[in-house]
């Protein structure tokens, strides 16, 4: 009789992975939590590490996997007037050190069918109007944490918290959140899924929050997804502040188009990137696809970290009216060469030759070929030191520079 050969049948290897050392727990909408698992890589997203500043034993793969889980995070942060806001917590009574988020839930936020159930409870209907997509994906949470480069001795900002995720993340690492969230629906659902001490809740409009009364002169940094619809309104808003009320640091996610305008060289300059880039070091940490939110929006959205100065990097001469005024007449007509598209200014052409020739800047260059030290030289050389009064403030920037905006944006000058 054959014998048939023994077949033995091994048990699989258990694979540990190394990349989850030195991560915070999920935050939870349920009751037990779980384990924990790796999504991932979405398509199209970017792939490189997440940059200097982060932190020891924190995943830096350069494939861009791992990560916190996190939660969804609401794009909104603008609404109406009126809202009230919750008495603040006295610094003296704050922790010392960041705190645990209590756990309130069994499933990541970042799992959609979670996001749904938690909106379905709360009675929460997304909207374009607020631009409220909210973020899906755990690898994306993770590389934003560390790309704000986070320490227990630091108070953030966050604009547009929605339920939480960020707002989780962020509570474990710093002394203090000021988390401001202009929908009352959103505001109720973070109650629920983030209870922490080191926690403040406004809600209010993220464009008449006034940093000096939230942050009494100490530093902070500004770290959120925000909305498309403010987001530009917003970065100039606090580029404007005086310098003690900056932000040291701001690290948030807007449309990339944006965020590219804002980092761009000359030859491709507009006003924004005059404005913001006179204020700060601006530059693109990396891309985020539609896909990694709930609802996709219809743009590509991207990271940027902004490191504001104390001073303008350069003379904004003769005075910063008169500055933004000049710069905004050569984008006015940017297929123009500038001697003739700063006829706008209304100065006449003799000055207006006298002052390019003085300046070694040739006639027939366009505005974006400028760099921000010819439109400060410029500038000066246009318009006396004294004796004309500057113009009133423009909130209307050009057609070309509205950035998908559909009110007119505050000025941040300097």
């Amino acid at each position: 009789m054959r014998q048939l050969p023994l077949r033995v049948r091994l048990a699989p290897v258990e694979r540990y992975d190394l990349t989850m050392r030195g991560r915070t727990p999920d935050v939870r909408i349920g009751g037990a939590s779980t384990s924990r698992g790796r999504r991932a890589v979405p398509s199209g997203a970017n792939t490189d590490p997440a940059g200097p500043g982060v932190p020891s034993g924190a995943n830096a793969d350069p494939a861009g996997r791992g990560g916190p889980s996190g939660a969804n995070m609401n794009r909104s942060g603008r609404g109406g007037a009126g809202t009230r806001r919750p008495r603040a917590t006295r610094p003296d009574t704050m922790p010392k050190t960041p705190v645990s988020a209590k756990p309130v839930g069994a499933r990541r936020l970042t799992d959609v069918s979670t996001v749904r159930d938690l909106l379905a409870n709360h009675g929460i209907w997304l909207t374009k109007t607020l631009g409220q997509h909210l973020l899906t994906d755990d690898v994306v949470l993770n590389r934003i944490v560390l790309s704000a480069r986070l320490h227990p001795k630091l108070e953030v900002l966050e604009v547009g918290p929605g339920a939480g995720a960020l707002t989780a993340e962020l509570v474990t690492r710093v002394r203090r959140v000021v988390a401001v969230e202009v929908d009352r629906r959103m505001v109720r659902a973070l109650r629920t899924t983030v209870d922490a001490p080191n926690l403040e809740i406004v809600e209010a409009d993220a464009l008449a929050i006034d940093p000096a009364t939230l942050f009494e002169g100490r530093p902070y940094s500004l770290v959120a997804n925000l909305p498309y619809n403010v987001a530009t309104a917003l970065i100039r808003r606090m580029l404007s502040f005086p310098a003690v009320d900056r932000p040291r640091e701001i690290v948030v996610m807007i449309q990339r188009e944006v965020a590219n305008r804002m980092a761009a060289r000359p030859g491709d300059l507009s006003v924004l990137g005059v404005q913001v880039q006179v204020m700060a070091d601006v530059q693109v940490l990396f891309e985020v696809p539609p896909q990694a939110f709930f609802p996709p929006p219809d743009v590509t959205s991207a990271v940027i970290r902004l490191r504001p100065y104390d001073e303008p990097c350069v003379p904004l001469l003769p005075s910063p009216a008169r500055f933004l005024q000049t710069v905004r007449a050569g984008f006015a007509h940017r297929r123009k060469q500038l001697h003739n598209a700063l006829g706008d200014l209304g100065t006449g052409s003799e000055r207006i030759d006298a002052a390019l020739e003085a300046t070694g800047i040739a006639r027939t260059r366009r505005a974006e070929t400028l760099t921000l030290a010819e439109w400060s030289a410029l500038s000066e050389a246009i318009w006396p030191v004294s004796g004309e009064t500057p113009p009133p403030p423009n909130d209307d920037p050009p057609a070309d520079d509205r950035d998908g905006m559909d009110a007119p944006q505050p000025i941040g000058s300097a």
